[in-house]
């Protein structure tokens, strides 16, 4: 989806649409491609490699908002995109 579609979806500024974006291209959760001049958000396959006892190294409630506090990404948005980010990798958390 382009991300100027995804705002539109949301209703929320494309620029917010893009913070958001950066952060969880950063997390792996999403990544970025670019047709021609528009950036279209995709989501990113579960990573398959796991380390010594299957850990892949999720990041903690407090480590995740720490950085995204450090992107300038407002609270409310943080609390949507950690609800995201653990229903995105529910299943590989479980293992």
């Amino acid at each position: 989806m382009s991300l100027i579609d995804a705002a539109k979806e949301m209703k929320v500024p494309l620029q917010t649409v893009q913070a958001w974006t950066d952060f969880l291209v950063e997390e792996g959760i999403v990544g970025i491609e670019y047709k021609f001049t528009t950036p279209y958000v995709f989501m990113v396959e579960e990573k398959k490699t796991a380390g010594v006892f299957g850990y892949i190294g999720f990041d903690t409630k407090e480590v995740f908002y720490e950085k995204a506090r450090k992107r300038g990404i407002k609270e409310a948005q943080i609390r949507l995109l950690w609800l995201k980010y653990l229903t995105a990798n529910e299943d590989s958390m479980k293992k």
